[in-house]
């Protein structure tokens, strides 16, 4: 099985939680600056994460998707880090998928991220980190059931 995680991280706060996402599906999670060509193969799983800056995504998140070629993506998860409120979170990534008629699963994952060392600093801390390895077991079992 085939499953990439990519994400992208600009205080660490996301990449930690796509390592621990990776490390328990014995992948390696790449950022987005080093996954260009990842997806030129099939992919039974990608997962994507990105930080919440400002209640979007990254820009260069943006153009990551926007470039996938969607018919070498059978399923996509989605997992998110923020410092503040996250009225898009998951979701706006999951849209931007689905717009590119991507197949997202239900599940996705979100937690606070220390934000400018004041918010949420000492996040994501071991519960955040063990929901998100729960998380990365649940959308790996969820594609090969189906």
């Amino acid at each position: 099985m085939n499953i990439q995680v990519i994400y992208h991280s600009q205080g660490g706060n996301t990449k930690k939680v796509a390592e621990t996402i990776a490390q328990e599906l014995k992948v390696t999670a790449l950022p987005i600056e080093q996954a260009q060509d990842i997806c030129r193969e099939p992919v039974d799983l990608l997962l994507i994460g990105d930080g919440m800056y400002f209640g979007g995504m990254s820009g260069g998140m943006k153009r990551f998707i926007d470039a996938l070629e969607p018919q070498k993506i059978k399923k996509a998860a989605v997992f998110s880090t923020s410092g503040g409120s996250w009225p898009m979170g998951p979701a706006g990534l999951k849209k931007r998928l689905t717009a590119r008629t991507i197949s997202v699963l239900e599940q996705s994952f979100k937690c606070h991220g220390s934000a400018f060392g004041v918010a949420f600093p000492s996040h994501p801390n071991e519960t955040d980190l063990n929901n998100a390895r729960k998380f990365a077991r649940s959308v790996a079992e969820s594609i090969k059931e189906g």
